[in-house]
């Protein structure tokens, strides 16, 4: 088991399009232990909400870093990020943050142990898109892969 970090900082978020993508290998377990969405507005909006989403047949994009935990480990073969390029289909929606844009935080799970399994026989895709709203946020996601 290998533990990942992906932060790729403060971004607008969007509802159409992913703040970050992350490509599975086949057969492969990603299971999320945690997210955590910081509102990096100057000033209090409208609240907004991110989702995970299971998603498929996003391509291309500027690479986002993988970060292992372990700095002896080294990333997964075929364990990818990325955001831009075409957008990934959103399938099911397994966690969820609320955020307010002028520095609240929201971490999920709320209740420790709880955890977002991700898997498929294929090649798949694990998406985080705006749910609401369009302030910016910078979000931490904590996973492993089996």
């Amino acid at each position: 088991m290998t533990m990942y970090r992906i932060n790729r900082g403060a971004q607008a978020q969007s509802t159409t399009l992913d703040y970050v993508r992350i490509t599975v290998p086949a057969g492969r377990r990603l299971i999320v232990h945690g997210l955590r969405s910081t509102g990096m507005a100057s000033a209090a909006a409208a609240g907004c909400s991110t989702g995970v989403y299971q998603s498929a047949s996003g391509s291309g994009g500027t690479a986002v870093t993988i970060e292992p935990l372990d700095e002896t480990s080294a990333v997964l073969s075929g364990l990818t990020a990325a955001f831009g390029g075409t957008e990934a289909t959103l399938g099911e929606m397994r966690a969820q943050t609320d955020w307010q844009p002028g520095g609240g935080v929201d971490v999920w799970p709320s209740v420790p142990g709880v955890v977002a399994e991700f898997w498929d026989a294929a090649s798949y895709q694990v998406s985080i898109r705006g749910i609401s709203g369009t302030g910016s946020v910078a979000h931490e996601l904590l996973f492993e892969v089996k």
